[in-house]
């Protein structure tokens, strides 16, 4: 259906199709975990303007910090949350008040190690001036949720592709070939 869509629709609008697609697939079970994956977008997104429209290095470390922290406490709190409040518990016996078993059941969301990562790539990448920032939203929506790679990558770095979602042409040949390349992962 994805791939149907994405060439009905005028090209233009590929990258739009692209990221419905992507949180549509993503959300599809949980819902309610499209709010990380959009916020680390635009988390990423913001922190990037800003470090490429500001040049007082304070302002720039500034919002590659809130990115970093950001994302890296998002990941932390999702991996580490249960263990950490089931080790507590245990070390200092207190008393059950429902906060451990509340930790304990915060499920990990699917793919959140690949897109926090390849979102903050893209900022560490921009702070160091490695590449350039994208002023359209919907193409890095697209680099970061691309539901292909979303949940089991690679990393993708945003200056490997980051040509491909601005322009990219279809062919039939590479069409067969990608086709090859699914049929074979």
């Amino acid at each position: 259906m994805a791939v149907l869509g994405y060439f009905l629709i005028p090209r233009g609008w590929r990258n739009g199709w692209l990221v419905l697609a992507s949180y549509s697939f993503y959300g599809w079970e949980k819902p309610w975990y499209l709010l990380l994956l959009v916020g680390s977008t635009l988390l990423d997104y913001h922190c990037a303007q800003r470090i490429q429209a500001d040049r007082r290095d304070f302002v720039r470390r500034f919002y590659l910090g809130l990115s970093l922290v950001g994302n890296i406490g998002a990941l932390l709190v999702f991996k580490f949350s249960g263990l950490f409040s089931r080790s507590l518990n245990g070390l200092f016996h207190w008393p059950d008040l429902g906060w451990c078993e509340f930790f304990s059941g915060i499920a990990l969301p699917l793919g959140i190690s690949f897109y926090t990562f390849q979102s903050m790539s893209y900022t560490i990448d921009v702070f160091r001036g490695k590449v350039e920032v994208t002023r359209n939203l919907v193409d890095f929506a697209a680099y970061v949720s691309l539901f292909p790679q979303l949940v089991a990558g690679p990393i993708v770095r945003y200056s490997d592709i980051g040509d491909q979602l601005r322009e990219r042409r279809e062919s039939w040949d590479g069409f067969s070939l990608g086709v090859q390349f699914f049929i074979v992962g």
